[in-house]
């Protein structure tokens, strides 16, 4: 499983990564992001429907990534450089790249 930040799920289109909603997750805070951003960002929400939502304590977004990707032992799509620092400081493998990541979930 591949825990999504917001702007990876923003470049929906590039990436088709709703083709694989049986690998990918995001967690609670950022799909209330999506929620508030999706109309500016003319998402069709409805694609998100099946994904895994992670509930966690934290309810910031980043930080509530980095406690899914901990507890899950999950690696994380991000194009966020600052999160993905954090991640990287806590040990958790981040694909940070379009290619990264539709390698990743084409296995």
């Amino acid at each position: 499983m591949i825990i999504l930040d917001t702007n990876v799920v923003f470049e929906y289109k590039k990436l088709k990564l709703f083709f694989f909603k049986s690998e990918i997750a995001i967690t609670k805070p950022c799909l209330e992001e999506i929620n508030r951003l999706a109309k500016k960002k003319k998402f069709p929400i409805e694609l998100i429907n099946d994904v895994k939502v992670i509930n966690t304590e934290k309810m910031e977004g980043d930080d509530s990534i980095i406690e899914a990707a901990k507890k899950y032992k999950c690696k994380v799509a991000t194009f966020d450089k600052i999160l993905s620092k954090r991640l990287k400081e806590n040990n958790i493998f981040v694909l940070e790249s379009d290619k990264e990541i539709i390698s990743e979930l084409g296995k």
